[in-house]
Order: C-alpha cells, then sequence, then structure tokens
C-alpha cells in the first residue's frame, strides 16, 4: 500500500467469465471494512468494445451537464492523448474527447481517465477508454479555455485507435 492507501493485486482469471474478490482493510482502532470487487475476463476486447458501444453510454456533454448523476454510469472516451503520467501502477492520462462534445476535439472537451491496464496510454496517441464515470475535476483558478469542470473517468479497458464512430 502506498502512503495515500492506494494498492495494486493481480488476480488469476484463468478463465472466461466472472472472478468475485473480497476486500477487507483493517486499520488499528477503527472497524474493518470490506469491499467485494468482481472481475470480468473476455475473450476479445475489440469484442467487448463493440458490445459496449451498442449498450448506453455517456457522452462528454451529458456527463458535464449533470456529473453528479452521471457518478457510477458507463461512458466511452475517444480521442487524442494530451498527457499521461505514472501515478503507482496506474496511469492519469489526459485526453480530448473527440466523441461525446458537441465542440468536437480541439482541447475544449478535456478528460482525465485513471488506468491501470495493458494498453500503453502515452503523449500523442489515439484512444478509445471504455470505463465509468467517477466525478469531476474543478478548473483551476485562472486556467483558460472556459469553467467547465472535467469529468473523471475510470477506465475498465482501452483500446489504441480510432472505433469510426463519432
Amino acid at each position: 500500500m502506498d502512503p495515500e492507501g492506494a494498492f495494486s493485486w493481480t488476480v488469476d482469471a484463468p478463465a472466461v467469465g466472472e472472478v468475485a474478490i473480497e476486500l477487507r482493510a483493517d486499520v488499528p482502532q477503527l472497524a474493518s471494512r470490506t469491499a467485494r470487487v468482481v472481475v470480468r475476463r473476455v475473450a476479445r476486447l475489440a469484442d467487448e468494445a463493440r458490445a459496449r458501444e451498442k449498450a448506453a453510454w455517456l457522452g462528454y456533454d451529458a456527463i458535464v451537464a449533470d456529473p453528479t448523476g452521471s457518478v457510477g454510469k458507463d461512458t466511452v472516451v475517444e480521442g487524442d492523448v494530451l498527457e499521461a503520467r505514472a501515478s503507482g501502477s496506474a496511469v492519469i492520462a489526459l485526453i480530448d474527447d473527440a466523441r461525446g462534445c458537441k465542440g468536437g476535439a480541439g482541447g475544449g472537451c478535456l478528460v482525465r481517465v485513471v488506468y491501470a491496464g495493458d494498453e500503453k496510454l502515452t503523449r500523442g496517441a489515439h484512444v478509445r477508454v471504455y470505463g465509468k464515470v467517477t466525478g469531476t475535476l474543478a478548473p483551476a483558478a485562472g486556467a483558460t479555455g472556459g469553467s467547465t469542470a472535467v469529468p473523471v473517468v475510470q477506465a475498465e479497458f482501452a483500446l489504441k485507435g480510432r472505433s469510426g464512430r463519432h
């Protein structure tokens, strides 16, 4: 566990399907906390991406219109990685979302993505990220580009390249 309380753990998922994991945290003088996490292995991420495209998901404009109501909902972010940095075993990336934004690409539709998968998110790469909205970040004081909050997405998986759908 790092000083901020984050940790990573590799889980074996030898076959396609779901693996349930029970997490328990114990801290002296506090009650134990438990959480159940389900990890799902799929045969092909490209097939999973096609299925996610057909399901309901929120785009950038819908998220910024209702940040609180968007938390926990599925989303798809597609665009160029403007910045990427390692943070423990994850990568924090800033993506210019060209898909769910009426303004289109060009710096106006920024999404912060937290990603801990195998696909490398590097500056300049065009990626599609499938995940869940976890909240928004308020714009920094004096920030250029307007006063829109930046959606934060926890990536479930990512693929490089364009989908052909915008």
